[in-house]
């Protein structure tokens, strides 16, 4: 899962980072890559995705709280295969495994997290206890 964005003033001003701020990639969320001249990409952690597994419901990608058959044909549309990267930026959120592509791995794990239509899908669906 790679983020293309811009650094954000919004967090606090801290002297001792050291662009003056204090925000998401300080506090070891994601890694600022730098990328020459253009905006930095942003690759996340490990704490990205344990952090994910806890808040979000995987696999919601129309965001109607349940994880149904509308939520699977965007998740196909996705599929890459094994060790092809996907190159849609839309298709990060499909990565479970954030090993960067959308394979058979990301399907087993995106199926713990079905729910039905109009069922609630539960957050968390992707921990392993």
């Amino acid at each position: 899962m790679w983020l293309t964005c811009s650094h954000s003033s919004r967090g606090y001003t801290l002297a001792a980072h050291p662009d003056g701020f204090s925000n998401e990639e300080w506090w070891g969320i994601m890694r600022p890559v730098d990328n020459d001249l253009e905006l930095d990409t942003m690759q996340p952690r490990q704490a990205f995705f344990a952090l994910q597994q806890e808040w979000l419901v995987a696999g919601d990608f129309d965001y109607d709280q349940d994880v149904d058959q509308s939520d699977f044909s965007l998740f196909q549309a996705c599929l890459s295969g094994i060790g092809a990267t996907a190159s849609d930026p839309a298709c990060q959120e499909a990565d479970f495994n954030g090993d960067r592509d959308v394979d058979q791995s990301d399907l087993e794990l995106f199926e713990k997290c079905a729910s039905g239509p109009g069922i609630p899908a539960v957050a968390g669906c992707l921990r392993v206890d």
